[in-house]
């Protein structure tokens, strides 16, 4: 490509520029055509003359005033509230409840064990007198004391 050539090329690029910031470019027929832009005017359909307004015919209110009843307030000692709330239990609930209540006989028997169970551990050598409750410790030493 030549000088002479690029100038030209260069020369139809900026004419074309020119050109297309007042026209559009067309292809029509394969053949390229100018159209003239059609000018934009922002928000012009909001103007009175395109009728906008009367979609919103609403008139506006002088005031926006709040209007309160007048309350006579009432001091709450003159105010008697009784208040009986009932509770009504599952008797479902009652009975497996029931159930699960020791005897004596079986609350004695369980605690027997628990203490056989700690004296044969502290017999074994598996736990320490100083590592049980304070509570432990005194039963266990009573019993050994009776002993």
């Amino acid at each position: 490509m030549t000088d002479n050539e690029l100038a030209d090329l260069i020369d139809g690029f900026e004419q074309d520029n020119a050109e297309s910031s007042a026209v559009d470019i067309v292809l029509k027929d394969g053949k390229k055509s100018l159209v003239p832009k059609k000018s934009y005017v922002q928000n012009e359909e909001q103007f009175e003359s395109n009728q906008w307004s009367k979609i919103l015919d609403i008139p506006e209110p002088e005031k926006n005033e709040i209007l309160l009843p007048n309350l006579v307030g009432v001091d709450d000692k003159d105010i008697s509230v009784e208040v009986k709330q009932t509770m009504l239990l599952p008797k479902d609930k009652l009975m497996n409840h029931k159930s699960k209540l020791l005897s004596d006989a079986e609350y004695r028997q369980k605690i027997e064990q628990r203490i056989n169970d700690l004296l044969i551990k502290l017999e074994q050598g598996d736990i320490q007198l100083e590592d049980l409750p304070n509570q432990d410790q005194q039963t266990i030493l009573n019993i050994l004391n009776n002993n």
